[in-house]
């Protein structure tokens, strides 16, 4: 009995890749979890991928439905424009939304993550349950130090690439 129960767990959190093709996009996204269940929306933070939430993934897809996204320019999402913005990753979620037939779902972003969640937020509210986030800032409010401490930090680990 124990063999199958271990087979069920094994088909419950496999994952799926699926591709969006969108306005000269390909960004990928992975599925896991239970389908019928809330879903919860892991956005990474930049210099990252969608593996950042594997321990998540792990946890959370044995009650929920999980989706990870590849974010632009990161993973194997590419872009073709080198000066994307964040409303473009927004559509990108709203549409992965309307494919997974989900009206509402629970968010949680790092990093840059946070900024698009928040923004995501801010523009489609009817399709939060929840908003989680992390290591980013109040995308409302002018906050020039944080800005500038962050493009700061940036420049330096580009440097050491």
């Amino acid at each position: 009995m124990k063999e199958n129960s271990e087979l069920t767990t094994l088909i419950e959190s496999s994952i799926e890749h699926k591709t969006l093709p969108m306005g000269g996009y390909k960004i990928h996204y992975y599925v896991s979890g239970k389908q019928d269940a809330d879903l919860i929306i892991f956005l990474h933070p930049a210099f990252s991928d969608h593996r950042a939430f594997d321990q998540q993934i792990d946890f959370f897809s044995k009650k929920h439905k999980v989706i990870t996204i590849g974010l632009l320019e990161h993973g194997l999402s590419k872009s073709k424009k080198s000066k994307d913005k964040i409303d473009v990753s927004s559509n990108h979620i709203k549409k992965i939304l309307e494919i997974e037939t989900v009206n509402k779902a629970h968010f949680v972003g790092v990093s840059m993550g946070s900024l698009i969640a928040q923004y995501f937020a801010l523009n489609h509210a009817e399709k939060i349950k929840s908003l989680t986030v992390l290591g980013g800032y109040d995308i409302i409010k002018e906050n020039k130090e944080v800005v500038k401490a962050q493009r700061a930090v940036n420049i330096a680990l580009c440097s050491e690439l």
